[in-house]
């Protein structure tokens, strides 16, 4: 019975209804628990009839809705999206909380990046002759780096899902089912490494950690 599965296709069913917690931890998450400073990412799906009914109303009301979402961007997240867990959110919302006190908004798009996409991928800028016909760098196959993440950890992945908040790029882990935040490349580098890698040619890894 159980070989008739893989290990992509055993997830486990989550109902919501009995188990509010649940819901709640798997919607959002503190990327930051500095009392002081406290992040709190929210994820949000679009939802076809909020969209639709959102841009009729804006019609009826000759655009007025739209002046108001161009100054309170959230209340469009909200009129629009739904909030659902961040394995199908396509959205999500950052809120920011200084001292206790201010609070900032951010609305991102939560992408999709494939290593193994080696599509304009040029060895630009590393050619001393500028006539010299450039290639690919690596074949697709090549492409398979680990993702070095921010508290140590890797995820050998070669597709995987991110967004980016204040220059930083936030990596979606499935298997902990959290948002970690991408480790730069001088992470864990001594400076004759960094001098190395930097008179090489961009390789999956560089690219993915830059």
């Amino acid at each position: 019975m159980d070989s008739e599965f893989s290990e992509d296709d055993v997830q486990p069913l989550i109902q919501y209804e009995n188990n509010r917690d649940l819901y709640l931890e798997l919607t959002a998450q503190k990327i930051n628990t500095d009392p002081e400073f406290l992040q709190v990412v929210y994820g949000y799906r679009k939802s076809r009839w909020r969209t639709v009914l959102t841009y009729t109303l804006s019609c009826i009301f000759i655009g007025l809705p739209f002046l108001v979402f161009h100054w309170l961007p959230t209340w469009l997240l909200y009129a629009t999206c739904v909030r659902c867990s961040f394995q199908i959110a396509d959205r999500v919302l950052v809120v920011e909380t200084y001292q206790k006190k201010c609070k900032s908004y951010y609305i991102h798009l939560i992408l999709h990046k494939d290593i193994a996409d080696t599509s304009g991928l040029l060895n630009e800028g590393f050619d001393d002759d500028g006539t010299k016909e450039k290639g690919p760098i690596e074949s697709a196959d090549a492409i398979h780096t680990p993702i070095h993440l921010d508290d140590g950890s890797t995820l050998n992945v070669q597709n995987y899902r991110y967004f980016r908040h204040k220059k930083q790029s936030l990596i979606w882990d499935g298997a902990r089912a959290q948002w970690s935040r991408l480790a730069g490349i001088e992470a864990g580098a001594t400076c004759a490494q960094l001098q190395a890698m930097g008179a090489t040619p961009p390789s999956s890894e560089r690219r993915v950690r830059m």
